[in-house]
């Protein structure tokens, strides 16, 4: 137990205060023009508030007797701190399906102004909103979802799970796995209307008229900023997805092999709960300095300005 709390309060603590890091160095960043600044601002938020929530209904609970730990879950304290969790977890779920639909749109109307930054923050406010009217409602009934710590789940006291609550345990899932498949049907739609408009240019049209039979669409013809800007918006779509699908999976196994599952030792189903809710904790790392080439060496280069007593936030870093 008390391996379990050093470890997972020092990944947690680290994940934390890089968050912080890159909050501050996207923030004072001049040019934000190549930056999806909204998602991110977004992800940062939900990742820091999951990890501090995390840490006192998951990780703190460790250092507690069990009469301790029965008054403070029984508190009104535990469930909020429970809808909460559920929330920042599940918000960059219904973000990267916005990135993918912003993606798409692109794609098909790419001048459009549909997705400015003012209209996402609207977006994002709406999705919030219609994340927490779904788990207010099992909130103010008469059986809230309750974090218990001891059985390493989301429990209930009653009987059966508000419908909602059901709903969202069986088939919230589907969204990731839908965001997914959105990608990669768009990485394959590009790839073949690359693979077009190049055979064209190369005179694989035997029509002689001055008007390309396939003229190239407007997609390729944007800027190079504007192109950077949203490859980097699907990857980070596609990589968001994954690194969250790794709990929904684990979990949809969990339930199928379920009776596997509760015949393993306590210890290693408690390795390996914090161990499957350590990847939403570092998300932001594996997402923007692991994955993203362009943010991972904005924060190198601003490291090192900071480390040499010379940052300054007006300098522009190509990335």
């Amino acid at each position: 137990m008390f391996l379990i709390f050093v470890v997972f309060t020092s990944i947690f603590s680290v994940s934390l205060v890089f968050n912080l890091y890159l909050f501050c160095v996207i923030y004072a960043q001049p040019d934000k023009n190549k930056l999806p600044t909204v998602y991110i601002y977004n992800m940062i938020i939900s990742s820091s508030v999951d990890i501090i929530v995390m840490f006192i209904t998951f990780i703190l609970p460790v250092t507690m007797t069990d009469e301790d730990y029965a008054a403070f879950r029984n508190s009104i304290l535990s469930p909020i701190l429970t809808i909460n969790c559920t929330f920042f977890y599940e918000h960059p779920l219904y973000l990267t399906f916005l990135m993918s639909i912003q993606r798409i749109y692109a794609v098909f109307q790419p001048f459009n102004q549909h997705f400015t930054n003012g209209k996402l923050w609207g977006y994002c406010a709406i999705v919030a909103i219609f994340s927490w009217i779904l788990l207010l409602i099992p909130f103010f009934s008469h059986c809230p979802v309750n974090i218990n710590q001891r059985v390493f789940s989301f429990a209930v006291a009653c009987q059966e799970r508000h419908p909602i609550t059901s709903l969202q345990n069986k088939y919230l899932i589907i969204l990731p796995f839908t965001t997914m498949l959105l990608n990669v049907s768009l990485i394959f739609y590009l790839a073949l209307q690359k693979s077009l408009v190049l055979r064209n240019a190369g005179g694989g049209s035997t029509v002689t008229s001055n008007v390309p039979l396939n003229p190239p669409r407007p997609i390729f013809h944007r800027s190079r900023q504007r192109q950077s800007f949203e490859r980097m918006l699907l990857f980070q779509s596609i990589s968001t997805t994954s690194v969250l699908l790794l709990y929904e999976v684990s979990n949809l196994f969990i339930r199928i092999f379920n009776a596997e599952y509760m015949s393993l030792s306590e210890d290693i189903r408690r390795w390996m709960f914090y161990i499957r809710v350590t990847p939403t904790a570092l998300f932001c790392f594996f997402i923007y300095f692991v994955g993203t080439a362009s943010i991972r060496r904005l924060l190198i280069e601003r490291t090192k300005l900071l480390y040499k007593g010379s940052y300054d936030s007006t300098t522009i870093i190509v990335m």
